[in-house]
């Protein structure tokens, strides 16, 4: 019985770091476009799929916020914003902007706070 030995026929692939910042292959996106889109349509739709108005609900809930903001601070308190021009509409950005980001950052802070307790004395 003889013992046939397999060669390896392939070469190896070599995986080196960039020089410098490089701008992806654009031809190889547009060739793998079916699937890129595929992929996003995905992560959206598992996103959105258990609300009511679905893809909807990114445009409308910023607006939504807006509103809000602008009816509480606008005609409710009446912040005054003095003579600058667009103050009010720069002024409910900002609070948007504002509050999203805190809506994000205070529970994972709490999070991170109640998890490393061991490390607080």
């Amino acid at each position: 019985m003889s013992i046939i030995k397999k060669e390896n026929t392939f070469a190896p692939i070599v995986i080196t770091p960039p020089a410098s910042l490089e701008l992806p292959d654009f031809r190889e996106l547009w060739e793998y476009r079916g699937l890129l889109f595929f992929l996003i349509w995905r992560d959206l739709k598992l996103r959105f799929q258990q609300t009511v108005i679905g893809f909807l609900w990114i445009l409308l809930q910023p607006l939504i916020l807006m509103l809000i903001f602008y009816v509480v601070l606008g005609i409710l308190v009446k912040v005054p914003t003095g003579d600058i021009p667009n103050c009010k509409q720069q002024f409910i950005q900002f609070g948007g902007k504002y509050w999203g980001d805190n809506k994000i950052i205070f529970p994972k802070a709490g999070t991170a706070s109640f998890y490393n307790i061991q490390w607080t004395g």
